[in-house]
């Protein structure tokens, strides 16, 4: 098409060229070529007359007007467009009647006029009166529309070609304005849109594949139990979207940047059968719900018990290398095991709240099994002919010297153990230091059961434990070198045992009373040798030494705990009631009819409170209700008497002493027997007395 355009501008070109030659012809040289040819300086004459070029133009318009092609061509004739102008002409213009003397444009350095102010400044002379002229004008004027027309089509498709390959880049610009500007379309490119992106959500291969390109990950989760007994497996092999990870103690597994869309599941595990599964992984958590596998390996069975009770015990795990079971509510564990032809396997029991067994088992028969708790009971015996603190377990067995005496202690020695963990405070004189006067000095310490390990935290004239709160040891010293008089003797203080750090919390000539309750401690302390008298009353304060509040302004004499949240306080000669957890006592008519004091010890689960009382000439263990507000009597036996305190949630210590025996005895708030342990030597625990 290029070529074919190229040929006919070439073609018009020439064919300009024989119609200029033709109208020269037929109407002779303009009035310019009749002037003197005397050499004189000229002006170039003006540019080519564009009659094609105007013509061409014409023919785009609807109709052709041929007088006024002739017009124009007789106007632009006036001139010869091929010669230069004389100024001899130009200077004459009435003998030449061609060019008006105001009309001239002035001369340039080289006396040449330009053509285009000539052309400017030149008016029409020439006339064109001789029809036959007009009538040869018109023909040459008709003769070439045709052709005109023809090249001029040609031209404008080769540019359009051209144009639209340029302007390729702004189709989607034009496309668009032109969707704006129509309100069928434009609403018509709303409702497209709004369906396509509903069908890429409502279609998941679509809606999976945009998801997974714009990183946007989901998450599975499953639980793996036995088909046998439904309890969970740990250590399950789970492979799910390239991704491999093992069940926990609950026999769960999460597993989170995975790819949506197909995958396949894989459940493997030793000694059960293998599982696979081909699922779909969608936007979320994608829970996989509860798989049970089949056991396929050697099967053996137990009933997990308690030792004093008898009941069954859920959640207790065995295993063996890498198989694992759990007993399930009834106690019965299923313990599958590919074993590969290997014989009596060792089958493992190790639980933080129960003493680690193993067993070598020689066939497949259930066996029970009854788990002692891992806290061992300590005691101070003389039976070698010194004070020394043994451990042991509360069925009789793993006895030994956790702590040998050195022949220095008195028998003012006390034990008191740690409500969580195998930890027990104890104090007595047993390294037989004496201060200046030459007063036997009791020790502090605190010593790790397990592994045999002390830290003495005190060493004083008079050293009185209060009781544990956690991990803080609360007691009451008297300050090393202190006089009688002195005004801060006796000081109350905690001990963390994880961080070693110790708090005072109060100090006092004298404390009339202290009694620890839950995380605070409640001290009275004397107002002897004190300046000022406000610092006399009932106080609060938190065992890290934070909290203190005034529960009572005045001198407290002593404190009574007679119920598990009220307090009664004895000021001078009047009595007054007080409610744990109230801004202020009430004063009381009169001194009560029961002001003994009970000594509760809380349960690690905090359900149950442990106390002591003495009906009808014999002890009385009762355990006291946290939720049901209530006592309920646990045992009734001469003799029974503190320490007492809790092994775990369901399991006891308590001591008897009725002149036949002073030993300690176990039992389980769940029933069971009673059960002796040992006789031990009598020593003090926590006491609620003046310190």
């Amino acid at each position: 098409m290029a070529k074919q355009s190229e040929e006919a501008e070439e073609k018009l070109a020439n064919k300009e060229d024989i119609d200029l030659e033709r109208i020269r012809e037929l109407m002779g040289p303009p009035p310019l070529e009749a002037a003197s040819s005397i050499d004189k300086p000229t002006v170039p004459a003006p540019q080519k007359i564009k009659i094609i070029e105007e013509h061409k133009e014409a023919t785009t318009a609807p109709e052709l007007d041929p007088e006024q092609i002739k017009q124009d061509l007789s106007q632009n004739l006036a001139v010869s467009p091929a010669d230069d102008v004389p100024l001899e002409v130009i200077n004459n213009p009435e003998e030449n009647n061609a060019i008006s003397p105001d009309t001239v444009p002035e001369e340039n350095a080289s006396g040449i006029v330009s053509s285009e102010d000539y052309l400017q400044k030149l008016p029409i002379v020439a006339e064109i009166e001789d029809e036959s002229t007009d009538d040869a004008v018109d023909d040459i004027v008709s003769s070439e529309s045709d052709e005109l027309l023809a090249v001029q089509d040609a031209k404008k498709e080769a540019s359009e070609n051209v144009h639209s390959k340029e302007k390729k880049p702004f189709f989607l610009k034009r496309f668009i304005s032109w969707w704006w500007r129509h309100k069928i379309t434009r609403i018509g490119g709303f409702i497209f849109f709004i369906i396509l992106i509903l069908g890429i959500i409502l279609w998941p291969s679509s809606r999976y594949f945009l998801l997974n390109t714009a990183g946007v990950r989901s998450r599975a989760s499953i639980r793996i139990s036995d088909e046998s007994n439904t309890q969970p497996l740990k250590n399950v092999e789970i492979s799910l979207g390239g991704q491999t990870i093992k069940t926990d103690q609950e026999g769960n597994a999460n597993l989170a940047g995975l790819r949506h869309g197909k995958t396949k599941l894989i459940i493997k595990r030793r000694a059960y059968a293998t599982q696979e599964r081909d699922l779909i992984l969608g936007w979320g958590s994608n829970p996989l719900g509860d798989v049970k596998l089949t056991a396929t390996g050697t099967i053996y069975l137990f009933v997990i018990q308690d030792y004093l009770s008898g009941k069954p015990l859920q959640g207790i795990e065995l295993d063996s290398g890498e198989f694992s079971a759990l007993s399930d509510k009834e106690g019965k564990v299923s313990l599958a095991i590919d074993d590969n032809g290997e014989k009596d396997p060792e089958i493992t029991l190790d639980n933080p709240s129960y003493r680690k067994e193993v067993l070598i088992v020689k066939d497949t028969s259930q066996k029970i099994i009854p788990v002692v708790p891992r806290k061992q009971h300590v005691f101070v015996s003389k039976r070698s002919g010194n004070y020394d603190l043994y451990k042991i377990d509360i069925d009789g067995k793993n006895e030994s010297v956790l702590l040998a005496g050195t022949g220095k202690e008195r028998e003012d020695m006390a034990v008191v153990s740690h409500p969580l963990k195998n930890i027990v405070a104890y104090v007595s004189t047993r390294d037989g230091q004496r201060n200046k006067d030459g007063y036997l000095l009791s020790s502090l310490y605190t010593v790790n059961v397990d592994n045999g390990e002390r830290t003495r935290v005190a060493l004083s004239e008079r050293v009185q434990v209060v009781d544990w709160a956690q991990d803080r040891l609360v007691y009451v010293a008297i300050s090393d070198g202190a006089s009688a008089s002195n005004p801060d003797r006796h000081k109350l203080l905690s001990y963390d045992v994880q961080s070693e750090e110790k708090k005072e919390l109060a100090s006092t000539n004298f404390f009339n009373d202290v009694i620890s309750i839950g995380d605070s401690v409640y001290y009275a302390p004397s107002n002897i040798y004190k300046d000022k008298m406000g610092e006399s009353g009932l106080f609060k304060i938190k065992t890290d030494g934070l909290s203190k509040q005034t529960i009572f302004d005045k001198e407290t004499w002593n404190v009574f705990r007679t119920e598990y949240d009220k307090l009664v306080i004895a000021s001078a000669k009047d009595w007054y009631d007080y409610k744990l957890g109230d801004k202020e006592p009430q004063k009381l008519l009169g001194q009560p009819a029961n002001i003994k004091s009970r000594l509760y010890i809380d349960s690690p689960g905090n359900k149950t409170s442990l106390w002591v009382d003495e009906r009808d000439g014999k002890g009385v263990l009762l355990g006291y209700d946290l939720v049901e507000k209530k006592d309920k009597e646990l045992l009734q036996r001469p003799g029974i008497k503190y320490p007492v305190y809790w092994l775990n949630d369901s399991s006891l210590v308590f001591r008897i002493s009725d002149g036949r025996e002073v030993a300690d005895y176990v039992m389980s708030i769940d029933g069971g027997e009673v059960r002796k342990i040992k006789d031990v030597t009598n020593t003090g625990s926590v006491d609620h007395k003046g310190y």
